[in-house]
């Protein structure tokens, strides 16, 4: 019985710690939550304006692994995560566009298409900034990069 019990245990914990949250704001009422496991995931983009009581859910759906560190939506979006050395610190007091892992954004549907015309334009702190690394002043990155946390990790330094 302890070894069926242990046995258990160890196959549940497995399966919890396969699956990181990471999130991602975009803007200070904007932001990107993954889920990832293994083999899928889930991703949800909001939008919730200060002035406006509303939420604007600007994507929610299934993701699935396509290849390591890359997940794509059933309609070609893909989000592709990227593990930093360092954290990119724009804010700190409210993390905005900040932390030690990248999210590139990327694909040519009408489901990718919406998402730039929403997301593009309120993004934060997509200028150049001298104190940063050249890694995150790179001109050559997409317009849809952005910079969060693993929430599984804690938050970045």
């Amino acid at each position: 019985m302890k070894i069926l019990f242990a046995f258990l245990l160890l196959t549940l914990a497995t399966g919890v710690a396969s699956a990181d949250e990471y999130t991602f704001n975009v803007h200070r009422f904007c932001d990107i939550k993954l889920k990832t496991a293994k083999d899928d995931g889930h991703v949800e983009i909001k939008i919730h304006p200060k002035a406006v009581p509303e939420i604007e859910i600007v994507l929610q759906s299934k993701l699935k692994r396509v290849a390591d560190g890359s997940f794509e939506t059933p309609h070609g979006t893909r989000f592709t995560l990227s593990k930093l050395r360092k954290a990119i610190i724009h804010m700190h007091n409210r993390m905005i566009n900040s932390g030690d892992w990248l999210l590139t954004i990327t694909g040519s549907g009408a489901e990718y298409l919406k998402l730039k015309k929403k997301l593009v334009p309120i993004s934060a702190f997509r200028t150049p900034d001298p104190d940063l690394p050249a890694s995150a002043n790179n001109p050559e990155m997409p317009d849809m990069t952005y910079y969060g946390v693993n929430e599984n990790a804690g938050t970045a330094d």
